[in-house]
């Protein structure tokens, strides 16, 4: 079991610098608080237990959006850019008001619907920064501060230009695009994480009562012993996290200092090329899309997701395809073929009824 701890304390000292052996006595002290309350109070071990296992699930809910605000991309090339504002617990809020702001986002991705191309983005902020700040903001200027200081962080971190012309979309669109796809981007876990869980669920199976969900409130719990007032309780990795600064106490600072530049942790994935068309199978109406994945060897590599209206294509560290359907197909009689001599996947989807 020791090692067990080991692995986890040795995860969260690269992700905040902790001390380890301050992070081990606290886990211990914490599992044999537990069990003290296990025997001695089990009404009371049963409320704590809920009320953890309640706010775990809070914690691992992905992304909620919050608004949407359509502009233009002037650099590289001129295109319509949406900006999908999103609410996340797990991105921390400024503990005054004179602190930075937490941000998150994600690369810009060329979409494809119906109608139109486009690009798209998205940002992520604690909800009470959105609650404040955001749509319904009692002032517009702090809102057009937050909304502007994010297209900033946009422009910093991707290496674009954005016109500080906007709009923002009515509250019957509250994002644009797929949903799944852009929680998907923001909780899609690299390796390190996916040992980081693992080693947590097996702790979890070994000492049982904590439940699933918990392991949220323990890193917390381990976290607040070792850090000071100024190191942030977030569940993300620092390395994750980029900050903006809003000046609600200082209204005459100036834009250059307010964005406090942290080097993203993202991946950019590979476009593969693709071709979509309407076809006639059995006599009745198809979508048909093949894409070409040059030396991906099966299909086990390739992580496949089809709705009613979308598809998405995952491989790992190589390939990401996002694709808006023409007309909405039925998912559940969709195939989808591997070609292994031309390396691509033919996936056909019927209409749906």
């Amino acid at each position: 079991m020791r090692d067990c701890f080991s692995s986890i304390i040795n995860m969260a000292e690269t992700m905040g610098g902790y001390n380890k052996d301050d992070l081990l006595k606290q886990a211990q002290n914490i599992w044999t608080m537990l069990d003290d309350m296990a025997a001695n109070n089990p009404q009371g071990y049963k409320q704590f237990m809920d009320k953890q296992m309640k706010e775990g699930k809070q914690a691992l809910a992905p992304p909620n959006p919050h608004m949407v605000v359509k502009t233009t991309m002037l650099k590289p090339e001129k295109d319509e850019l949406y900006i999908n504002f999103c609410s996340w617990s797990k991105v921390p809020a400024p503990k005054t008001p004179d602190d930075a702001v937490p941000v998150i986002g994600v690369p810009i991705e060329q979409m494809e619907d119906r109608t139109d191309c486009y690009r798209m983005t998205s940002v992520s902020f604690n909800p009470q920064v959105l609650d404040k700040y955001g749509r319904d903001s009692s002032n517009l200027t702090d809102q057009d501060t937050l909304i502007n200081l994010a297209m900033d962080y946009i422009e910093d971190q991707q290496k674009v230009k954005v016109s500080r012309r906007y709009t923002i979309l009515d509250r019957d669109t509250p994002h644009k695009g797929c949903l799944k796809h852009i929680q998907k981007s923001f909780t899609s876990k690299n390796k390190d994480d996916k040992e980081f869980e693992s080693n947590l669920e097996n702790l979890e199976k070994s000492f049982g009562p904590l439940g699933h969900g918990g392991k949220d409130k323990l890193m917390e719990a381990l976290a607040n012993i070792s850090v000071g007032d100024s190191q942030s309780n977030s569940s993300i990795p620092k390395s994750d996290q980029s900050q903006i600064k809003m000046p609600f106490e200082e209204k005459t600072a100036t834009r250059s200092n307010l964005i406090e530049e942290i080097a993203p942790d993202v991946v950019f994935l590979k476009k593969p090329e693709y071709s979509m068309e309407t076809v006639d199978v059995d006599c009745e109406k198809c979508v048909q899309v093949k894409i070409s994945l040059p030396e991906v060897t099966s299909v086990k590599e390739c992580e496949l997701e089809i709705s009613q209206d979308d598809v998405t294509l995952l491989v790992p560290d190589r390939f990401e395809l996002h694709l808006q359907l023409p007309h909405p197909v039925d998912e559940e009689r969709a195939s989808a073929k591997f070609n292994k001599k031309h390396s691509s996947l033919n996936i056909t989807m019927p209409w749906s009824q």
